[in-house]
């Protein structure tokens, strides 16, 4: 790996009314010093707590003393999601539904369907893997990046060949 390493955790509260990031970073060099910054707000702990009242996604990035940088995806907060509206004929209760599975297809493209299937009365819509996978530049057995290939992650990151964050985000909005 390069000089700097790291991941963010969320812990929420028992009520969901407040959640701790803790970003767990590692350094090669142990002598270096690390800056967490949170929204935009330098400090020296590598955790912070927020409240409801943030709606907007925290952006997190870690500086090392010797001007390594890393930045870490945007945490999301499950206070800040929309409501799932109930609707007659909704069988969310633990009951029986239908899910349809859309192989393949982008989150643009999923998201332009998803209407209509609410009106057919799917429940859900079952997706790729969301992380970053394995891509191919030539053929593999024949085939430019068999769908075999969509479930070899190389990183946690959300944005693979289905579309970025962002369209997963929207997706899921």
């Amino acid at each position: 790996y390069d000089r700097l390493v790291g991941y963010s955790h969320v812990a929420y509260t028992a009520d969901h009314t407040s959640a701790t990031i803790e970003v767990r970073a590692e350094h090669k060099d142990p002598s270096v010093t690390l800056t967490y910054i949170f929204a935009g707000v330098s400090q020296s702990s590598p955790s912070k707590t927020f409240s409801q009242s943030q709606q907007d996604p925290v952006t997190i990035q870690v500086s090392g003393s010797d001007g390594a940088k890393l930045d870490l995806e945007p945490v999301d907060f499950i206070w800040a999601s929309p409501p799932i509206a109930s609707r007659p004929g909704d069988y969310r209760d633990g009951q029986k539904g239908a899910i349809v599975e859309l192989f393949g297809w982008p989150y643009a493209d999923v998201e332009k369907e998803c209407p209509h299937l609410a009106e057919m009365g799917y429940l859900g819509v079952k997706l790729f893997p969301a992380m970053e996978q394995v891509m191919s530049t030539q053929p593999f057995n024949g085939v430019m990046n068999p769908w075999y290939f969509m479930y070899q992650p190389v990183s946690y990151r959300l944005g693979g060949r289905m579309g970025s964050r962002d369209a997963l985000r929207s997706l899921i909005h």
